[in-house]
């Protein structure tokens, strides 16, 4: 199990680090499609749904990586 130390005495394991990358990039994705359904007061869409969606899927494996990686 690697550590990753900051500032020489606090340790943070890398699992815990990438579960919360995947869940911070399933949350901005959802961000950015609830976004980019809004529009601003010139009718122009705020957001891009393709870079929510990617950032969902992007998420969602990263959980499942770290998932399967705790299971083996």
């Amino acid at each position: 199990m690697a550590v990753l130390f900051l500032f020489g005495f606090i340790s943070i394991s890398i699992d815990i680090v990438m579960l919360f990358l995947g869940v911070t990039q399933l949350f901005g994705g959802l961000s950015q499609i609830n976004m980019a359904q809004q529009m601003d007061s010139k009718g122009i869409t705020k957001g891009n749904k393709v870079v929510g969606r990617f950032s969902v899927i992007l998420g969602i494996v990263i959980i499942i990586a770290f998932i399967i990686k705790t299971i083996l």
